[in-house]
């Protein structure tokens, strides 16, 4: 009996079988839980699971460390929902939140990195375990507007709650339908070949042209619905800086003062120009109903002639290779043009992308804070980790593309293997779930599978046109307001429902007034009636420029 028991133990332990723990884990594996929204068009890969499986397995390899990866991913919308409902049970174990950072109330990190102990706070966990995060997340920062929106007031001190990423500025583009421009060119007098940006001598078309050419597509194009396709934010990314506006949360105004967006002194323009689009269908009126999905098949269709829809330039190819893939016009032909000048000739650019857009707590509850820091740790600390997590299996899932050079700047690039491509284009092998915090000073590569014109249409968005944005108040996050401020807040807060919500409609109010109109009178109200919460907001940026001008002193 006892040499039937000795060698069942031993075919036991030459097997590889783990004994499980109560969790029904195997023993020494931690389970590690993450909670984070899909990426724009992001979808489901074939081999998911044995991405997990290997990132699992190279990470044990490298730390000895054995972890199990669980994902939780919703759509932006619904992350913020779930994360309300499972923070604060016991019960459902969360050990990292992604989402983008803001003070929008549609992020599911700031409230919580701004309510004393609902975090852990990050900075001697990086300073013990975390080099090669603080290493990568302070190259090429200049300003330091990485790593100073990881910082926020809670109770009058500033805490770094927040692990930040580090992401392209510069990403926007315009997508056109250019045989629409051409149809309409006799009216207007605009040839689509001087703005098209795959011409070195390309120009930058003024606003008034563009409002011309889009308004003169909607009369005379049949099947157009509406010009434009985009949210509302999107429209914000693009069209806001002709204006010189920020339409992000904070701004300074006229006075140097610290204040919503919304109070910024050329705001009235941009919903001037949401409510005039509305209102003529030159843009959509439901926009705010539409989901991406309706978007797209509106401009494949031949029903909008400029695609907008989260116009980040790589979103912004896939869109054209769907578009060209659908063939629903022979005589169909897309162009990428860049930013608008303003009435005086300058070119703002399009909205600057915050170097930390997206972001990561770590929530007061997980018992494994050290861990993930680890895990990103050794993420950040070699481009295959990192590009593991990104990509998935080099060889299986993906292979190095050929490089190549523009002005003097080599670019890495990722590619399908070749007798993966037809399948792998079809259904993507990985999602790239468990890029965690995208960090392009660790790798950046570009998809070899963009063409000449596509690579053209990169390199132009991502690193020749201007971007326009407050570097002065990026990632500056503001304590949360006390009580007593209340009336005050629900006057500022008016702005979203009242006149915002009008403009993006193209709808006046009961008193016939447009949005701009009412914009005028309640920027005079809030600043007669709101001096004491302007005042603590603006006290509040002060406090957050001096703490990092000691932090930061270089």
């Amino acid at each position: 009996m006892k040499k039937i028991i000795a060698l069942a133990l031993m075919a036991v332990l030459s097997l590889g079988v783990f004994v499980a723990c109560s969790d029904g884990l195997p023993a020494g594996t931690t389970e590690l839980v993450f909670y984070r929204a899909r990426s724009n068009n992001m979808a489901d890969g074939t081999y998911d699971e044995e991405v997990t499986r290997a990132i699992e397995q190279k990470f044990y390899e490298d730390t000895g460390n054995q972890i199990k990866l669980t994902m939780h991913m919703y759509s932006g919308d619904d992350l913020p929902t779930q994360v309300d409902a499972n923070y604060n049970r016991a019960r459902s174990q969360m050990d990292g939140i992604g989402h983008y950072v803001s003070e929008d109330g549609g992020s599911a990190i700031l409230k919580y990195a701004k309510e004393p102990g609902a975090t852990i706070e990050l900075s001697e966990l990086l300073e013990q375990y975390g080099q090669n995060i603080l290493k990568n997340i302070r190259l090429n920062d200049e300003g330091h507007l990485a790593e100073r929106a990881a910082y926020v007031p809670v109770d009058g001190e500033f805490q770094m709650n927040i692990l930040p990423s580090f992401e392209q500025e510069r990403s926007f583009g315009i997508l056109l339908r250019r045989d629409m421009v051409e149809a309409v060119q006799s009216k207007t007098g605009i040839d689509p070949e001087e703005y098209d940006i795959l011409n070195d001598d390309y120009k930058n078309m003024s606003f008034d042209d563009f409002d011309k050419v889009m308004r003169a597509i909607k009369e005379n194009v049949p099947g157009i619905t509406y010009s434009i396709t985009g949210a509302p934010w999107d429209i914000g990314r693009i069209f806001a800086p002709v204006f010189g506006v920020d339409y992000t949360n904070s701004a300074l105004d006229e006075n140097g003062n610290f204040v919503p967006t919304q109070l910024d002194e050329n705001y009235g323009e941009y919903l001037d120009l949401m409510y005039t689009w509305a209102k003529d269908g030159v843009w959509e009126k439901d926009s705010a109903n539409m989901s991406e999905d309706q978007r797209l098949n509106m401009f494949i269709s031949g029903k909008a002639a400029c695609f907008i829809a989260y116009p980040e330039i790589t979103n912004l190819i896939t869109v054209a290779n769907k578009f060209n893939a659908a063939n629903t016009d022979p005589n169909a032909e897309l162009m990428m043009i860049a930013p608008l000048a303003n009435d005086e000739g300058e070119v703002n650019g399009f909205m600057k992308e915050s170097r930390c857009f997206e972001a990561m707590i770590l929530p007061f509850k997980t018992e494994h804070a050290q861990l993930v820091i680890e895990f990103i740790d050794w993420m950040y600390s070699d481009a295959e980790n990192y590009e593991l997590a990104k990509y998935g299996i080099k060889g299986e899932h993906w292979v190095d593309g050929p490089d190549f050079t523009v002005n003097g700047k080599t670019y890495k690039t990722w590619q399908y293997p070749d007798d993966k491509t037809d399948e792998f284009s079809t259904k993507v092998p990985y999602s790239g779930m468990w890029e965690l915090l995208p960090n392009i000073n660790v790798s950046n590569r570009v998809n070899g599978a963009y063409n000449t014109n596509q690579r053209t249409w990169y390199i132009r968005c991502t690193q020749e046109f201007p971007c326009f944005g407050s570097e002065e108040t990026e990632g500056i996050w503001y304590a949360d307001i006390p009580t007593e401020y209340n009336h005050e807040s629900d006057k500022i807060g008016e702005f979203d429902g009242n006149i915002r919500g009008k403009a993006w409609a193209g709808i006046t109010d009961d008193q016939g007034r447009t949005p701009k109109e009412m914009w005028v009178a309640y920027r005079e109200e809030v600043y007669a009636t709101c001096g004491d919460l302007l005042t603590y907001l603006d006290n509040e940026y002060e406090k957050a420029m001096e703490f990092f001008g000691n932090k930061f002193t270089d």
